[in-house]
């Protein structure tokens, strides 16, 4: 199965609703700041982690995006402040 590395961000108007989009993100990807998630996913649970979301979310007020990367971009991030101890290394699928 083909992986993609995603980055996950989003804007939840209700703190009710901005849980809930939180514990489906952590379900599927790393948490890397309050609303950014890392994500690696085959299709399939990328349509489940959206189908997820948009079960919470109310369409006029919230958003989520998704930002398809590639692993070499994933190699190439700059990170400055304080470290996430739950952060992975980027895997590389060859």
């Amino acid at each position: 199965m083909r992986t993609f590395a995603c980055l996950v961000v989003y804007d939840i108007a209700s703190p009710k609703r901005l849980r809930k989009v939180a514990k489906v993100m952590q379900s599927f990807g790393v948490r890397v700041q309050k609303s950014v998630f890392e994500c690696d996913l085959g299709e399939a649970d990328r349509e489940r982690m959206l189908l997820q979301a948009e079960k919470v979310m109310v369409e006029e007020e919230d958003q989520v995006r998704l930002y398809r990367l590639s692993h070499r971009a994933l190699h190439g991030v700059v990170r400055i402040g304080t470290p996430s101890s739950s952060l992975p290394e980027p895997a590389v699928v060859a």
